[in-house]
Order: C-alpha cells, then sequence, then structure tokens
C-alpha cells in the first residue's frame, strides 16, 4: 500500500513588506523538506537566502520598469529586485550553491510588452529560470467571494481588476462544467508563522483556522476538518476550487490570447505557462527589429 503524501506550506514570516492587490500576504519554507522559498526579493542582503539553499527561490515580478511595477508589486522597489538577481547569481557562483531560481511573472494588461520581454532577457542572461502562469486571480479567497457577491469594491481593488487580463467571474464561468471535481487544494497544509494552521493557502483570514497549533492535531483530524467549513461550501458551488487548481487552462487560454492580440502584445501562451511560446515571441520580435 503506497505510504500517504502530505504537502506543507509553512509561513515563516506571517506577513510582506510589500502590498501587491492580488496576494494574501507571506512567505513559506520548510525546514529538513524539500523547501520552497518565496520572495518578492524586496530585501537588502540576499546571501543568507543563498548560504541556506533551498531547493527553489522564487522570485515574485510584475514588471520591469517602475511604473509597470509599482502599480502591482505596490511599495517595490524593482531596481532593488534587478539588482538583487544579479547579487544572486554573484554569491550562487562565488559561494559554490546550486538551486533552482525562478522568476515567477504576473501577468496584466499594463505589463505584456516591453516589461515581459526585458524579465524574461534578464532571467536568461542570469541562468535562471522564467515561468508565468495564465493570470493573476483577485487573492484572498474571502474577497473573491465578496466580488462575486456583488459587493462594494474599494477604489484599489477596483484598479486592481480593471488591470486583470481575466475577470473573476470570467474564471468562474469557464469553471463551471468542472466543477463537481473535489477540491485539490485539500491535499496541502499551510502552516502559519505562528503554528496556526489556515483552511487552505486561498484563504487568509486567521477565523477560518483549522488548527491554533500544528503539532497538537494529528494530520487524519487536520484533513477531515478541510471537509467541513461553510467557506470550503461557498467556495465549491461558485467553482473557486476549479479556478485555483487551473482545470479550465485550455479555455482560459484562449481568451487570453485573445486578450492578448486585442491590446497590442506580441505574446501568446501555451500549456508551458508561458515559458517557450514567450521565447518565441520574443525571437521573433527581434528578427524583425
Amino acid at each position: 500500500m503506497k505510504p500517504p503524501y502530505y504537502q506543507y506550506y509553512i509561513d515563516i514570516v506571517g506577513t510582506c513588506n510589500l502590498r501587491c492587490p492580488s496576494c494574501p500576504v507571506g512567505n513559506y519554507q520548510s525546514s529538513d523538506f524539500y523547501s520552497d522559498v518565496s520572495t518578492n526579493l524586496n530585501v537588502k542582503d540576499v546571501k543568507p537566502v543563498v548560504a541556506a539553499s533551498p531547493n527553489k527561490l522564487i522570485v515574485s515580478l510584475s514588471g520591469y520598469s517602475s511604473n509597470s511595477y509599482s502599480q502591482t508589486h505596490k511599495r517595490g522597489n524593482v531596481e532593488l529586485v534587478v539588482s538583487n538577481l544579479f547579487k544572486l547569481r554573484d554569491y550562487m557562483d562565488k559561494l559554490n550553491k546550486h538551486f533552482l531560481v525562478e522568476v515567477y511573472y504576473h501577468l496584466y494588461k499594463h505589463n505584456m510588452g516591453k516589461d515581459v520581454e526585458c524579465v524574461v532577457s534578464l532571467t536568461q542572461a542570469l541562468g535562471f529560470q522564467f515561468y508565468s502562469d495564465f493570470v493573476t486571480f483577485l487573492m484572498p479567497l474571502e474577497k473573491n467571494i465578496r466580488y462575486l457577491n456583488g459587493c462594494h469594491l474599494s477604489p484599489q481593488e477596483q484598479e486592481l481588476i480593471s488591470l486583470m487580463l481575466i475577470k473573476p467571474e470570467e474564471l468562474v464561468e469557464f469553471a463551471q462544467p468542472y466543477k463537481p471535481a473535489d477540491c485539490p487544494v485539500r491535499e496541502k497544509t499551510v502552516i502559519h508563522f505562528d503554528g496556526s494552521t489556515s483552511l487552505c493557502f486561498c484563504v487568509y483570514d486567521y477565523e477560518y483556522n483549522i488548527a491554533d497549533n500544528f503539532l497538537d492535531v494529528s494530520q487524519a483530524e487536520l484533513e477531515q476538518r478541510k471537509k467541513k467549513p461553510p467557506l470550503c461550501i461557498t467556495c465549491m458551488e461558485k467553482g473557486l476550487h476549479i479556478v485555483v487548481a487551473h482545470t479550465a487552462r485550455k479555455e482560459v487560454n484562449l481568451l487570453v490570447n485573445q486578450r492578448l492580440k486585442e491590446i497590442g502584445s506580441q505574446f501568446q501562451i501555451d500549456d508551458s505557462y508561458l515559458k517557450r511560446s514567450t521565447l518565441k515571441a520574443i525571437t521573433r520580435l527581434r528578427q524583425t527589429q
């Protein structure tokens, strides 16, 4: 019999120095396990991270110019991020550290021109991996549900949605045929910096926590608690668990590509999450210059 397999998301900070409008704040890192470290790289010193040598370092980016980046990584400094990317490469070489650095690019209407071309070129030059999902979500889950229920949005939230390539209600519409499927997010366990356990990585409000202390509750009990909350029922009734799981990727990709053409972008995406397609688009751009 195959032993059970669990994934743990451990938030080691409990907050974030930026205020990206589409993200529920936080980083995570595990100890003595396979570890991914997620960062916006707005930090003073990257050497300790390199010395720790995680399995993978994920760097969040949403632009190359200050104007683009500041809209969707609020309080951030893109010049500091770019500088730190160069320092990462330098320290990795000097300390002989080898781990995957993944530059995760957030897709919006305003950053799919020169910005993405510069980020891909920089990533290639440094020997890092460029990665981009097909669309930005409205996060956390609580905010998404309020929006879909027609609740009032703040000016900041309205601004964010105006920048999205695909609106939340469009993602939910694509999710409907797949809605009967179970929630794949339940396979993951999110542990906060204080040891408390979140309902899932899409939920930010502590009132939905399923345990005050991860160590006091068995994994079997945690799995059961994930299936009971009314918030889960609401989420799955709307099909948001399908949205998060990217189950309707093919359908969404078609609309994303249509929107990219409408805004005059040279890029098109496929199931490679923009990896191969973006590189091809950049090659075409350079050949025509």
